[in-house]
């Protein structure tokens, strides 16, 4: 079975990286957060028999040093629902099972992945719940029809409910994760990540920890 792992990103020197969780700790901790959940993916899936591309959100990002040595496509015109629409009809011509995610899901396993495609043989479409009631995955292997993911509202409370009540076909449920926008998602993402971490996701945990005690010392109260 051949399967796609598409990974929508945006280039650090041509757009704004995590703004919401820029406000707490700056641009520059943001940035170095972001390029960290990019090496974790690469290295999760670095020996996958996975195809891995990553959707860059700029016609120019692709040819841009950031992304050297990675297969880059570029994600398209119009909204994130019409970009997912887009790479996931695309891809389904050359592949048997495409699965679309984002950069800011560090903790996303092989175990989850294989989950998402084993569940492909049973549903027809799977689903990676995300706590802020969007969602951090979507595969399949069956064309979408036209405007399916443009109907939706995007970063609602009720994106993954909007998507259920327009898709006709079940929704198989992956594991319940936190996609990281604000900082107060560094919770959860630190309870989320694997017992078994590869070298990179052990490296954002540092730097989490490092961004704890500077809140801390600067004498911001955590919400948590």
């Amino acid at each position: 079975m051949k399967v796609a792992l598409v990974i929508f990103a945006k280039t650090p020197s041509l757009s704004a990286i995590k703004s919401r969780l820029a406000k707490t700790i700056g641009q520059y901790e943001a940035n170095i957060f972001y390029e960290l959940c990019v090496k974790a993916l690469v290295e999760t899936f670095r020996d996958s028999k996975l195809k891995v591309f990553w959707a860059i959100a700029e016609k120019e990002g692709k040819r841009n040093s950031f992304w050297k040595g990675f297969s880059t496509i570029y994600s398209g015109n119009g909204c994130i629902g019409a970009q997912q629409q887009n790479m996931y009809n695309m891809l389904l011509s050359d592949f048997d099972t495409v699965l679309l995610s984002g950069v800011d899901i560090p903790q996303l396993t092989h175990n989850i992945i294989d989950k998402a495609v084993q569940r492909r043989d049973h549903d027809q479409f799977v689903i990676g719940p995300a706590n802020d009631g969007g969602y951090y995955l979507f595969g399949g292997s069956k064309r979408l029809s036209k405007n399916m993911f443009t109907r939706v509202n995007w970063n609602r409370s009720n994106t993954l409910e909007q998507l259920e009540s327009i898709m006709l076909s079940k929704l198989f449920k992956l594991p319940n994760l936190t996609d990281i926008d604000e900082f107060t998602d560094l919770y959860e993402l630190k309870a989320e990540m694997p017992s078994s971490m590869n070298q990179n996701q052990e490296k954002i945990m540092h730097w989490i920890n490092y961004n704890f005690m500077k809140i801390r010392q600067n004498g911001i109260v955590d919400s948590k």
